[in-house]
This record gives C-alpha cells, sequence and structure tokens, in this order.
C-alpha cells in the first residue's frame, strides 16, 4: 500500500491559519508524528504541561476529535488543597468513577473510566460544547501552603476579586480617545446627538469576536488598542 507524503510542519501552521479565517493566531501547536504500519497498532505519547496558577485549570473533556474507545483520566489532589469536581453531561455516556487516599503522599486520587465516546461533532448555530459533552469543571477553591492559606476561587466573589486585579491595570491612552470622540462630535452641540453619533460608530466600525487568546481570553485589550485595530 502506496503511503502519503507527510505534510509539512510549515503546511500544517498555514492549515492552522487558514481555518481561522481573518484571524491571527499566535498559537504554538504541539502535535506527534506516530507512524501506525498496519491495522491494529499502537502507540504511545506523553507530555507533561504545569500551570503555575490553578484558576486556569478550568475543565478537561473526555470527547475529542476522534472517537474514544477507552481512556482513563486520573486527578491527584494533595490534602492541603480544596478542590471541587463538578460533573457535567454524564448522561448516556458509559464513564465510572473511583476514588482512593494515598497516604505516603495525603491525596486523594480520583479516576474516570471512559468507554465508547463518539466523535465532537459540529453543527452551524448549535450550542457550545459545554452543554452536551462530558467533562468535568475543576473549581480550585483554596490552598493551605506553610501554614499560609491561598485563597482561588472559594466564592464567587473571590472570583470578581481576581478579575478585578486583571483589569485595574487595563489603563487607556485618554488622549487617543478623547481625540476620536472630539472628530465624531465636531460640528454637533446637543449632548445627545453626541452621545448617538459616538454610539453608532461603536455600533459600525468595533466587533467582539468570541477568540480566546491566552491572556486574552480573561483580560480586554484596551479601548485605544481597539480603536487601533
Amino acid at each position: 500500500m502506496e503511503q502519503k507524503p507527510k505534510q509539512s510542519t510549515e503546511n500544517f501552521i498555514k492549515e492552522i491559519r487558514r481555518k481561522t479565517r481573518r484571524l491571527f493566531s499566535d498559537a504554538k501547536v504541539c502535535y506527534f508524528p506516530v507512524l501506525l504500519p498496519k491495522k491494529g497498532s499502537t502507540a504511545t505519547v506523553t507530555f507533561d504541561e504545569t500551570l503555575d496558577d490553578p484558576r486556569y485549570f478550568t475543565s478537561i473533556y473526555f470527547a475529542d476529535a476522534l472517537a474514544i474507545k477507552n481512556m482513563e483520566v486520573s486527578i491527584k489532589i494533595p490534602r492541603w488543597m480544596k478542590v471541587e469536581i463538578k460533573e457535567l453531561n454524564f448522561n448516556n455516556y458509559h464513564i465510572q468513577k473511583s476514588s482512593v487516599y494515598i497516604t505516603g503522599e495525603d491525596a486523594d486520587l480520583v479516576t474516570y473510566t471512559i468507554h465508547d465516546i463518539p466523535a465532537m461533532e459540529q453543527e452551524t448555530n448549535s450550542p457550545g460544547q459545554t452543554y452536551f459533552y462530558p467533562h468535568l469543571l475543576m473549581l480550585c477553591k483554596s490552598a493551605t501552603v506553610a501554614g499560609s492559606q491561598i485563597t482561588y476561587f472559594n466564592t464567587v466573589a473571590d472570583q470578581y476579586a481576581w478579575y478585578h486585579q486583571l483589569v485595574k491595570n487595563t489603563t487607556n491612552d485618554e488622549a487617543v480617545i478623547k481625540a476620536k470622540a472630539a472628530e465624531l462630535t465636531t460640528g454637533i452641540s446637543n449632548d445627545l446627538d453626541k452621545v448617538k453619533a459616538i454610539f453608532y460608530y461603536v455600533q459600525n466600525n468595533i466587533r467582539y469576536i468570541a477568540f480566546e487568546d491566552g491572556m486574552a481570553g480573561f483580560k480586554p485589550e484596551k479601548a485605544d488598542e481597539v480603536k487601533r485595530t
């Protein structure tokens, strides 16, 4: 059987950019070229990912672009860290859960065993995948390290406070914004008409795109930068 030539890394990146259409993405892609010479061949790929802030460890999805015959997901949670795991959309799927305490590490090992998960599908105008695909929502609430407590998302108020920390340093160049406002309201004396002029400029020229680009998925861009782009 003739083997198809491998897709070059450059073409692979180009294909990803093509799919993002008008959006620029500086995402770094990690992929593993695995040769499976015949039906029934197997391969194992492992990698480590470290998150310095558990607030960004938010979810674990069980479904993927390809159908999954068998999968096991294990989560080790040290007792010094308080974590709530929410199980979502488990109905009609073959998912079993077990939990054991590891005495030597003072940690709980939570394991999910998954069987026969169909491939993820995308349909135009369908709800987001969070509504129907099985996944775990990881809620890291707090940790106690060396006698000191670190609070993450123990309450909704904690989440708001954290988000406020992200956005409070987003300072706008007021001179740029004022100059644009003056341009839009030139020759207009009525305050309401000034508001309308600015409102319709924003409505007609500013677009919101639900595109999570690293920290930009959490931290809003500056107003003057939005105007520039």
